[in-house]
């Protein structure tokens, strides 16, 4: 039943408690543990009108062979769910094969969260999501007064309130096809196919969430998406899982579609795309197709000069050159399109930017052709063909 609450009443079961000090009050252990309780609840309140995600640092990539199952972790802050900040002081190489440290326990403010016989490599599966989650450990011994010469069970002198990583399962139901694994398990998280169809038919289709890796809580940030196969690390993918803070809103049922968590969720597509493609080996750069690795791409990608092959096959418009003064603008307005499914033998734009000695071409963006309805200076019904005519193999800038 909710209770009627009058106008310039203080609610009285909500707000933070702290301890009242005065001189000649008697404090016990009890009424400084509270103290520190008010500290921890006043920061997990700001933590959670920032919102979820990974606010600094925190980037992990492979480290040694493949075998090795090495992560390197920069530092960096997180806040979880729950509001908690997570920090990372020092750089990190974590093992994968390692079982968990047991010696991290808790018993105030930050506890180990979620399942102790899950977080760490399991032979058998293929997809996991690294990541990070608060621990806490109690360190040194506190000098004591009243006990005489027993030894205190509780004078523990510091608990630390630190963080852990984890390496949960993830279940994802994908052909077996090698080459597009990495770029399919990324919008499998990003939820591509489920976002067509909730924006096709929003009141009746809701956008589906993303697969839920194994023992996650709202404890954990996701850093990272990892296949491993036959014991050998494929890929670390961080922008399929890794998202900048944002507050959740409270649009309810339009939330996924339109508030900040929507547009951190682009973002990292264009960041996934561009991470992927400048890993791919020098040697296979200049006759590599974007249908060779891509299923999905996002509504705006840059390729560099040497991928001199990746509109091969395409339905591509162009190319149209375009200054650097306008690539700004021209890539934030596109993120504001859904991601390009290749299958669907989707309009793409092609954009050459001249930025080089002489007004050479520097590099290309794609625009995908839904895209381009909505930015007036490009759209096709606006542009006339006339002014990219050739003249000595020289054209405009647009």
């Amino acid at each position: 039943m909710t209770n009627t609450t009058k106008l310039t009443e203080a609610i009285r079961d909500s707000g933070i408690r702290s301890v009242n000090f005065f001189n000649g009050r008697l404090l016990t252990g009890e009424d400084l543990r509270s103290e520190q309780q008010a500290g921890r609840n006043a920061r997990t309140l700001l933590g959670r009108a920032i919102g979820p995600g990974v606010a600094e640092g925190l980037f992990a990539e492979s480290k040694g062979t493949a075998e090795q199952l090495l992560i390197h972790i920069t530092a960096g802050v997180a806040i979880n769910r729950l509001g908690q900040a997570l920090t990372l002081a020092s750089e990190k190489d974590i093992a994968l094969v390692e079982p968990p440290d047991n010696s991290v326990t808790g018993t105030a403010g930050f506890r180990v969260c979620g399942d102790a016989s899950t977080g760490f490599y399991v032979a058998g599966s293929e997809f996991y999501v690294l990541t990070i989650a608060p621990a806490e450990y109690s360190e040194g011994r506190a000098l004591v007064s009243g006990l005489a010469s027993a030894t205190a069970a509780c004078n523990t002198k510091l608990i630390v309130e630190t963080a852990q990583f984890r390496l949960l399962p993830l279940e994802l139901n994908l052909t077996s096809d090698a080459a597009h694994s990495q770029n399919l398990a990324a919008y499998s998280m990003f939820g591509a196919t489920s976002l067509a169809k909730s924006f096709g038919d929003p009141f009746n289709m809701l956008l589906k969430p993303p697969p839920v890796p194994q023992g996650i809580t709202d404890c954990d940030v996701p850093l990272a998406l990892i296949q491993i196969v036959d014991g050998k690390l494929t890929f670390v993918d961080a922008w399929a899982v890794r998202r900048a803070c944002a507050a959740p809103g409270s649009a309810g049922r339009w939330e996924a579609l339109f508030d900040a968590g929507a547009e951190r969720r682009v973002d990292a597509m264009l960041y996934q795309f561009q991470a992927q493609l400048e890993a791919i080996p020098t040697s296979e750069q200049a006759s590599m197709k974007a249908t060779d690795r891509f299923h999905f791409l996002p509504p705006v990608g840059l390729v560099p000069l040497a991928f001199s092959q990746f509109f091969d096959g395409l339905k591509v418009t162009g190319p149209l050159p375009i200054a650097p003064a306008s690539v700004g603008p021209l890539v934030q307005a596109a993120l504001h399109a859904l991601p390009m499914n290749l299958d669907n033998d989707e309009a793409i734009w092609r954009f050459e930017v001249r930025g080089g000695a002489n007004g050479a071409r520097t590099y290309d963006i794609f625009v995908s052709g839904y895209a381009i309805d909505l930015l007036p200076r490009y759209n096709q019904s606006r542009l006339n063909a006339a002014l990219f005519a050739v003249a000595n193999d020289a054209q405009p800038i647009v």
